[in-house]
């Protein structure tokens, strides 16, 4: 095979200008090669990435045949006896002229595959290129689909529908896609709007379906708006996994009574497709007015208290009198009373240190500390029943009446603290608080969940 020959072998320099040897134009030359190659390029088909291996004879033979096609023809004629090779490089070149002739493992395969004829470069026609720009218009492919993700990715993270207006977000989009400007904030809303009807449409058509679903309602006032809510959720079976989906959470703007909630329901339920006689059961909480509307609008067999609802507001510290109460307790998060009980706890002697230095805080005693272990152990089986009953992809109804016996089982065996003396008014206090605790647990559990195993829906 000939030498790859350079640019400046294809043309006769005279000066300031340079005659194709092939064709006979004259270019202008001072002392660079781009508009060598330019010629090469436009009216021979040489590109700068590759060069002719041939003789002058068939040069001037394939470029006869290539000026007259010259305005029509954008690839060179399958039958040209000039082959195109790739230039060579300089790592290829450092590894032949340093290495041996017989190349390592893996060299001889580099080496071929850089050697051999590459893919010809097409450049894209106008056509391409403006349907590629339309493509990020508002009403192109690309926006499409990079509004969609957009969208997810407000909805995923919980994001305000004015991200993408923000001047950080406009940046990296700038940076990113260049071509694509990102929707505004009333754009992105009716997008979510149509997204919404879209994606209901669906979940409605799943939910005509399933033959038997079970509901969880639940009423809640926010405390920072004072505004109250009511909420609808759907479980059922889908291809062998339990799904969930919430079918609303609708704003109550009058008096929360059963038959406002039930007209409330009724209308939620009535949206989604969702007959009363395909709810097999219906959850709540002890709240009277949904307990009532819950039986009104699915029937009093159907209704089911809610196991961690039951369990948890006398359980775990929250009635008056039975406990010595912490600043970090929450009244409304299920197991804040046991969580701040054993962090105390295990930071008893770093808590006491810090008191000493603060004359206004006062340490509990050795009795109270005690008491509070007490406390915290007895309490244990309700906030692990609450953690084990509090899951939504598999079933916990069968769990109900084991962990019940369980917890009433704990009660009755747990003994009260030793205590030595007893004349002291402290002692006497912390001995009534601890039997008066344990007794009223007891209670509790025998009137809440003692008919338990007689309900057909638990006990099956």
């Amino acid at each position: 095979m000939p030498p790859v020959r350079g640019v400046r072998s294809y043309f006769t320099i005279t000066g300031k200008q340079a005659q194709c040897n092939s064709c006979g134009k004259k270019v202008s030359f001072s002392g660079n090669t781009t508009n060598l190659w330019k010629h090469l390029k436009l009216h021979h088909k040489i590109l700068p990435e590759t060069r002719i291996q041939c003789s002058p004879s068939e040069l001037m033979q394939d470029s006869s045949s290539t000026s007259s096609n010259s305005e029509s023809s954008t690839r060179p004629s399958s039958s040209t006896s000039c082959s195109p090779t790739p230039r060579p490089s300089s790592t290829l070149s450092y590894n032949m002229s340093s290495r041996s002739a017989s190349p390592s493992f893996g060299q001889s395969e580099i080496i071929s595959s850089r050697t051999s004829t590459p893919m010809p470069i097409i450049q894209p026609n106008l056509d391409a290129m403006f349907a590629n720009e339309k493509s990020f218009k508002a009403v192109g492919e690309r926006a499409d689909s990079l509004e969609d993700a957009l969208l997810y990715m407000v909805c995923v993270d919980n994001l305000k529908l004015s991200t993408p207006e923000k001047p950080g977000f406009l940046h990296f989009a700038k940076v990113a896609v260049p071509l694509w400007t990102p929707p505004s904030r009333s754009t992105l809303t009716s997008r979510l709007e149509v997204k919404f009807a879209a994606k209901s449409e669906i979940v409605r058509n799943i939910l005509s379906k399933i033959p038997a679903i079970c509901q969880t309602l639940d009423c809640w006032t926010e405390r920072h708006t004072t505004s109250s809510y009511l909420g609808v959720t759907a479980h059922f079976q889908l291809e062998m996994e339990i799904n969930s989906v919430m079918l609303g959470i609708e704003l109550l703007t009058s008096s929360h009574t059963s038959e406002y909630l039930t007209e409330q329901i009724l209308e939620l339920c009535g949206k989604w497709g969702v007959s009363p006689n395909r709810v097999s059961i219906c959850v709540t909480d002890s709240a009277a007015n949904i307990v009532k509307a819950a039986r009104n609008v699915f029937g009093d067999s159907k209704h089911m208290p809610c196991f961690a609802h039951t369990l948890n507001p006398y359980a775990l510290g929250k009635t008056e009198g039975t406990m010595l109460r912490l600043s970090q307790d929450v009244i409304t998060r299920w197991g804040s009373t046991y969580e701040t009980c054993e962090k105390f706890l295990a930071m008893e002697e770093i808590i006491s240190v810090a008191a000493t230095k603060f004359p206004e805080v006062k340490m509990l005693s050795g009795l109270e500390l005690q008491t509070l272990k007490f406390l915290r152990d007895i309490i244990r089986p309700f906030y692990l029943a609450t953690k084990e009953v509090s899951e939504e992809k598999n079933t916990t109804l069968s769990k109900v009446i084991p962990i019940v016996r369980m917890i009433s089982d704990k009660l009755q065996n747990t003994d009260l603290p030793y205590i030595p003396n007893t004349t002291g008014e402290e002692t006497k206090n912390i001995a009534g608080i601890r039997s008066n605790l344990k007794a009223f647990l007891v209670a509790e559990m025998n009137r809440r969940f003692g008919d338990l195993e007689e309900k057909k829906s638990r006990a099956l």
